[in-house]
């Protein structure tokens, strides 16, 4: 699974998996309702509206909207020319949809009601990470690999959005970014572990920072098997790389490359809860406690290969089985 999203009542949770596969679960129960195959890649995003309907971006090149109260696909969002698309955006009437690409740098712009597209916003220099709509004014706002952020002015009659837009150099690639729910505010998730806060009340005033957050110490711990980091280096790999705003915008939800998922207070800066995704420290990237005893002269006692079985060594003789032969070398 790489992907979860929930629906506005909380009812059903969608998962997407590299395998290409979108499932559908009863919040309450469990149970998987309906699981969608048209992808032909990974699923990157996903995204509910408020009128059962469900939308999955893929790595082949597409975003698809699903019925799901008849289960069905029921139209296809593709691309002048073939892309990876990595990211998903819905406006708050449901009536625009935007999907940013991670090759050609590019944002697509479609109308949910045609699945026509309606415009490529071109200005990022790398691969666009994530965008996000205002759930109060025309803005979309889009992060990039290229240490960015930019602001689009939307559905401006006679103008077009690639004509307007407003950037924010950040000090590190930009991996999410997400607008709180009055709109007034931007939160951006950085590659070296900052969450700044931008005031986005002004569209004039979009360089002033409310905040930033440093979540390097806060997401330490879990060693994992085929890394080998020792306890000077566990932090090297780990990183958030999404986040959610509190309905009433006094918190901020935090996960990402980590067993641990972090709550914090953006305007006073503090970090009010942690929880760990797992417990079970045979799960690897668990288990804070460094075991010295499974490291070797050739590496970590899990990866190194065992020897040939019994079945591969007979193959290896050229030893043929014989049927009805319960003992010896010639067993089956």
């Amino acid at each position: 699974v790489s992907v979860v999203a929930l629906s506005p009542d909380g009812s059903l949770v969608a998962t997407g998996g590299d395998d290409g596969k979108v499932k559908v679960w009863r919040g309450t129960r469990g149970f998987c309702v309906v699981t969608f195959r048209e992808h032909t890649a990974g699923v990157v995003a996903l995204q509910f509206n408020a009128q059962n309907a469900l939308f999955s971006a893929s790595l082949d090149g597409t975003v698809r909207a699903y019925d799901l109260l008849r289960y069905r696909n029921f139209r296809v969002f593709t691309t002048p020319k073939p892309v990876q698309l990595t990211c998903l955006a819905l406006d708050p009437s449901s009536e625009v949809l935007c999907a940013g690409a991670s090759d050609v740098f590019d944002l697509y712009v479609w109308s949910v009601r045609t699945g026509r597209i309606i415009d490529v916003l071109a200005g990022h220099a790398g691969p666009v990470s994530s965008v996000s709509f205002s759930p109060c004014a025309n803005l979309l706002a889009s992060g990039s690999w290229d240490k960015s952020v930019r602001l689009w002015k939307m559905f401006l009659a006679g103008e077009r959005a690639g004509d307007s837009s407003e950037i924010v150099l950040m000090n590190s690639e930009v991996l999410a970014v997400q607008f709180s729910h009055s709109g007034k505010e931007l939160a951006v998730v950085t590659m070296n572990n900052q969450v700044e806060v931008l005031d986005c009340s002004e569209h004039r005033d979009l360089q002033v920072r409310r905040g930033s957050l440093d979540v390097t110490l806060d997401i330490k711990g879990g060693y994992r098997a085929e890394e080998a980091n020792t306890p000077f280096s566990l932090n090297a790999g780990r990183y958030i790389n999404t986040l959610c705003w509190a309905p009433n915008d006094g918190a901020l939800l935090c996960g990402g490359n980590s067993k641990w998922i972090l709550l914090y207070e953006p305007t006073e800066r503090y970090l009010v809860a942690k929880w760990a995704v797992c417990a079970n420290r045979s799960v690897d990237g668990v288990s804070d406690v460094y075991d010295w005893r499974a490291d070797t002269e050739a590496g970590k006692i899990s990866l190194i290969d065992s020897d040939d079985s019994e079945e591969d060594e007979r193959r290896r003789r050229g030893v043929r089985p014989l049927p009805g032969v319960k003992a010896g070398e010639f067993a089956t």
